[in-house]
């Protein structure tokens, strides 16, 4: 499932004592292997403290967001498009991702 954290979907399966969180034993391994994903932390009684629920920390992997442009653009507008987002959209990936966004890498997509 790819959707935020805070969508109603989310929400109510985690709420729902019947289906419990699955995570990624290898996600450090993944990666390392894809460097367009990232390793994110469910701490433990996230979602219910009282009730401690998920029992223990569980390791997902998401995708890093990214802005694809064709070879021949030119560097500075693909660097202008990643600063004119939406501003909902940068203070939510600012606010929960700690590391340094946009990623300025070049991945090479066939």
């Amino acid at each position: 499932m790819m959707t935020s954290w805070e969508s109603p979907a989310v929400q109510q399966l985690l709420a729902d004592e019947r289906i419990a969180l699955s995570g990624f034993p290898h996600a450090d391994a993944l990666v390392a292997i894809y460097p367009f994903l990232s390793k994110v932390v469910v701490p433990r009684g996230v979602t219910d403290i009282a009730k401690d629920r998920p029992p223990t920390d569980v390791a997902l992997i998401a995708t890093k967001a990214s802005l694809v442009v064709r070879r021949d653009l030119h560097p500075a507008f693909s660097i202008c498009c990643s600063t004119l987002r939406p501003r909902s959209i940068r203070d939510r990936v600012y606010s929960t991702i700690q590391t340094n966004f946009p990623l300025l890498n070049p991945l090479t997509f066939r």
